[in-house]
């Protein structure tokens, strides 16, 4: 929903070339705007989701020490976040990647393994979380769906000197 006085609301498919394309976009949000601002003193910052897994997996691959900071709602894990976590981690392991897992990265991946070996298909899953059944009673069920696609944006997401850069594959 918009804000008064503001552009856009926080829908991604508000968000179109048409209306973004050269211009510098402020975006606030509840959760991941906190989250990128607790996270501020790491070495590097990515912002991942669904959409950039892909993308996100071939640049990690190679790292020697990683840490998923979901960002939840009201300091509560949600678990669209858990499964987004629940794929990279298993996507990692897939790569041959040896992990060492905390009990919260072992929770996002047994949700993930879980939802999906129910030959769930991952927009189902993802609705089953409190926040996207919420959004779709407000009439954003099309953002949940589009949320949900996996490696349809191929960019590498970084958050520098309180920026987020996106770096497009040419």
């Amino acid at each position: 929903m918009k804000i008064p006085g503001f552009d856009l609301g926080n829908s991604p498919l508000e968000y179109t070339p048409e209306k973004v394309s050269g211009k510098r976009v402020v975006l606030c949000t509840t959760n991941g705007t906190k989250a990128l601002k607790e996270a501020e003193n790491a070495a590097e910052i990515l912002i991942g989701a669904f959409l950039n897994v892909g993308k996100i997996i071939s640049y990690l691959k190679n790292r020697k020490e990683i840490v998923l900071f979901c960002a939840g709602k009201n300091g509560e894990p949600g678990l669209e976040d858990l499964l987004c976590a629940g794929l990279i981690i298993e996507r990692l392991i897939a790569e041959g990647i040896e992990v060492e897992l905390t009990d919260a990265a072992h929770l996002g991946l047994i949700v993930y393994q879980q939802l999906i070996s129910n030959n769930e298909d991952l927009t189902e899953a993802v609705y089953q979380a409190e926040h996207a059944q919420y959004l779709s009673s407000i009439g954003f069920a099309d953002d949940i769906s589009y949320c949900s696609q996996v490696d349809t944006h191929p960019y590498l997401v970084s958050f520098k000197n309180g920026r987020v850069i996106i770096e497009r594959e040419e």
